[in-house]
């Protein structure tokens, strides 16, 4: 029977349960034997370089392989798709030293859908506006496993999703010998009754799940199943814990979602020279992609050579390049009388699109006051109008035009897109 992706760092933990009833939860969290302390220096980071990116698709490859989730090696030894080619999506690595020892990917739901998309329906989650990701591609070499490092690398990935990409739920499809790992020890809850066959990762069968990474929410969710664990058994105190030592994220200036972006250089190696998913994207996927990667350079590499001006009319107002962000506010009316909360996801020079906070209610062409963190202990005031509502998600038009401290922000999410280039 084939695995699923997400049982190549869980198989052995759960095959050392075969010999006992999978009655309580408790059971298996008994299996847990969370360190605070590594004896290696271990490291967690987004992967930024050629090197640990080839690694982490390579071993990615060879885990699937040895596990048998992909039942032949494919032109490329390298597990590349479509959506690692995202700016927001995220490819974390496990490193000793200098060789990558395991990796995770977080994929932001984009018009591209996500992996997921292909055998469950969550339009429930979509509905609320909210900032989905699917938490995907979960590897660990084998000589590495059942060293509890599965759990420093969900620590890092919760970290990151809640404090950088400002991401509200993850979804997951899993084995079905791997629902209880997910379920029982973290709290994911079904998005479908039924294993459906799972096509990224050819046909395997798998269980559709989803979690919750709400701050608030998911500490109440872990304090309930773990109110009375001891210290090395309880996830909500090691995901609590910071391991400096061992996480490297990023410094960013401004609250930019998006930690990492590959070079015109590095897209090209991958995604035409080692693969062909260049080839294969639709021309809504390379219009998507030219509205991010917005420069002469990257156009070069990702531009079809068969331009559809009929289709192309539907992109000429999306002009603008648009940057992934993370910043809340509050939404004024013109008096100051405050409206609600609101966090703004992605904007250009001249708009911002955001998801509304609880009872926030706007009407289009309705013109109110965004007040934004964009940095620690940074606010700024902005003049909008209510352009467009769909669902949960508003965008909004700048009025006046942008003041220094505003365009100094576009300057600083251009520079660092423009500084891969």
């Amino acid at each position: 029977m084939k695995l699923h992706s997400l049982q190549v760092v869980t198989n052995q933990l759960l095959n050392s349960l075969a010999n006992l009833k999978p009655v309580t939860p408790c059971r298996y969290r008994d299996k847990i034997r969370l360190k605070y302390h590594l004896d290696k220096p271990y490291i967690v980071k987004i992967a930024d370089t050629l090197n640990e990116i080839e690694q982490a698709y390579t071993m990615l490859q060879d885990c699937y392989q040895e596990s048998g989730i992909l039942s032949n090696r494919k032109s490329t030894p390298m597990r590349i798709t479509k959506y690692q080619i995202i700016p927001s999506t995220s490819l974390i690595v496990l490193k000793l030293h200098d060789e990558v020892i395991g990796t995770i990917s977080l994929i932001e739901d984009s018009p591209f859908g996500l992996p997921i998309d292909q055998m469950s329906d969550f339009h429930f989650l979509r509905k609320t506006g909210k900032k989905i990701a699917e938490v995907s591609s979960f590897a660990i070499k084998k000589q590495y496993r059942m060293k509890g490092l599965q759990f420093l690398i969900i620590n890092f990935i919760l970290r990151y999703s809640q404090s950088i990409a400002g991401i509200d739920f993850w979804v997951i499809s899993t084995h079905p010998k791997t629902i209880n790992f997910y379920r029982k020890l973290l709290g994911f809850l079904p998005i479908d009754r039924k294993s459906r066959k799972y096509d990224f990762v050819e046909g395997s069968e798998a269980y559709s799940q989803y979690l919750n990474i709400d701050p608030k929410t998911y500490r109440k969710t872990l304090g309930k199943m773990y109110h009375d664990a001891k210290k090395s058994k309880n996830l909500l105190q090691y995901f609590d814990t910071d391991f400096p030592h061992h996480f490297k994220f990023r410094n960013l200036k401004y609250y930019n979602a998006t930690s990492y972006i590959m070079s015109p250089k590095i897209i090209d190696y991958f995604f035409k020279r080692q693969s062909n998913v260049l080839e294969q994207l639709s021309f809504y996927e390379i219009e998507f992609l030219k509205s991010i990667y917005n420069s002469v350079d990257y156009k070069k590499i990702i531009d079809k050579q068969n331009y559809n001006e009929e289709m192309a009319t539907q992109f000429k107002e999306k002009v603008e390049q648009r940057f992934y962000v993370n910043c809340q506010g509050k939404v004024l009316y013109n008096n100051a009388t405050q409206v609600g909360n609101i966090k703004i996801i992605d904007v250009s020079l001249n708009g911002l699109k955001g998801i509304a906070g609880r009872n926030l209610i706007l009407k289009n062409t309705e013109q109110v006051m965004l007040v934004l963190e964009i940095a620690h202990r940074s606010n700024i005031t902005i003049e909008t109008e209510v352009s467009w509502q769909r669902e949960k998600r508003i965008g909004f038009k700048i009025l006046v035009s942008p003041h220094s401290q505003w365009r100094e922000f576009i300057d600083y999410l251009t520079c660092f897109y423009e500084k891969a280039a």
